[in-house]
């Protein structure tokens, strides 16, 4: 939960399921994945438009979506689902949504099973220890009818989202966050012409900044675009957008040597909102997802980790077995 403060630093209100970044100043919301959030700097920021590429086959940006629309089940927020397919409560893309585990120390690495060089050992355990607070939903298990249906959500289609949207004018004292999420964008069932998506998308950017305490999550599906006469619709469309993830995935056919995971995490661009420049950076962009633990948690992860360049040697090394040798073989 956030508190805000006016400029007398007295408390005018309290939000489940956000809090304030230390770094950009920034509410912010969990995506309902741990390990995203902790790349993202806390998760997503409020009256922000995240834009997330799916991967060719539309496998595995449904349960990115899963796990956003879980986070606002789970926390009570005001859910509104844009979807030429997702039309009820009883859609299968909602009765398969994940609950939220009550074993999250399960993604927990210890330092019994780490295999990978000592150097990095305490690198690895800082960055789960910053997640381990966070919720973690568990695809092994979905959610209950009643819970499902006792949820706030909303069902429109993409052409009526904007006049859904207006019509929450009123709602700029709630105490609640609004969740958008505006499923398969630009793809075969979508009525909104591939031409009229930048316009769409600035619309949509107009309404999500005068808004208060709304998010929104658009799966975009870039693939139709790109072989159109309008393959430049893409790059208008990243540039409106606050925050762009590209998912690459792999299929028996691919050789990489990245064999545990399940496909390449591109961060395109980077939100900077109240900022000039990006107030969180990864610190390396070489990422992957992948389902952990039996397929049951959703994970983003370093495909590698970095090598060591400090400037002092962290164990003693050399052709000599003492430290105060002069022989020129030292190293």
């Amino acid at each position: 939960m956030a508190v805000r403060f006016d400029r007398n630093m007295t408390a005018v209100e309290s939000i489940v399921g956000t809090h304030m970044s230390s770094k950009g100043m920034q509410l912010m919301t969990s995506t309902g994945i741990p390990s995203l959030d902790h790349l993202f700097g806390g998760g997503l920021a409020i009256n922000s438009i995240t834009l997330l590429e799916d991967d060719q086959m539309s496998q595995f940006g449904p349960l990115f979506a899963k796990c956003f629309v879980a986070q606002s089940v789970d926390c009570n927020h005001k859910t509104i689902i844009c979807s030429q397919t997702i039309t009820s409560i009883k859609s299968r893309f909602l009765r398969e949504l994940p609950i939220n585990s009550s074993e999250p120390q399960k993604l927990i690495t210890s330092d019994n099973d780490l295999k990978i060089a000592w150097r990095y050992k305490s690198q690895s355990l800082a960055t789960n220890t910053s997640i381990r607070d966070v919720q973690n939903f568990d695809f092994s298990s979905h959610i209950s009818d009643d819970r499902l249906s006792s949820a706030d959500i909303t069902f429109c289609s993409h052409d009526s989202l904007l006049d859904v949207i207006r019509a929450l004018n009123g709602q700029k004292d709630s105490k609640t966050v609004t969740r958008i999420l505006i499923d398969g964008l630009a793809s075969p069932l979508s009525p909104l012409d591939v031409e009229n998506l930048p316009k769409f998308i600035y619309q949509l950017k107009c309404l999500v900044r005068q808004l208060a305490n709304i998010v929104c999550l658009i799966t975009f599906n870039p693939h139709l675009v790109v072989v159109s006469n309008h393959s430049y619709i893409r790059n208008r469309v990243h540039n409106l957008t606050d925050c762009v993830i590209q998912l690459v995935a792999f299929d028996e056919w691919t050789q990489t040597p990245y064999t545990e995971f399940d496909g390449l995490f591109n961060i395109i661009k980077l939100s900077k909102l109240n900022s000039f420049n990006y107030y969180m950076t990864p610190e390396t962009l070489d990422l992957g997802f992948q389902l952990k633990n039996h397929k049951r948690y959703l994970v983003v992860d370093k495909l590698s980790l970095p090598p060591d360049l400090s400037e002092t040697a962290s164990r003693t090394t050399g052709c000599s077995t003492g430290a105060t040798s002069n022989s020129k073989l030292d190293f």
